[in-house]
């Protein structure tokens, strides 16, 4: 899967809480990076995807904001670290309908606080 990429604005501060804020809305556990430009956002437990395989909720994601590639703007990042392939076809649908709804949440959210220069994409799209 590739990752997320929105270009987003200037306050890098503002839009790494944004984005945390809109992972967590949609149940994941945030933790930030100690630079304070990134976190790592997870969901789900390890020991269920192991037991009960592709049907349960699991992923983990790292997001970074990083220097954009237009003058005053930034890009935030988001990189799924699993790609649910070891939850079969299953699995695999789940990860893509999860990196879907964070797509969604995420940029909703950057547009809500002003922070969204351009709409989120895939990269390499």
């Amino acid at each position: 899967m590739d990752p997320l990429v929105f270009r987003t604005a200037a306050n890098g501060g503002a839009v790494v809480a944004t984005v945390g804020k809109a992972l967590m809305s949609l149940g994941y556990f945030t933790t930030p990076h100690t630079d304070g430009w990134g976190g790592r956002a997870e969901v789900g437990s390890g020991a269920m995807r192991v037991l009960i395989g592709g049907f349960a909720r699991r992923m983990i994601v790292e997001y970074r904001v990083a220097q954009g590639d237009v003058p005053n703007a930034t890009q935030v990042i988001i990189t799924p670290a699993m790609t649910g392939i070891a939850g079969g076809v299953v699995g695999l649908n789940k990860a893509k309908g999860e990196m879907r709804n964070i797509h969604q949440a995420v940029g909703s959210a950057l547009h809500q606080a002003g922070l969204l220069v351009d709409t989120g994409q895939v990269a390499g799209t």
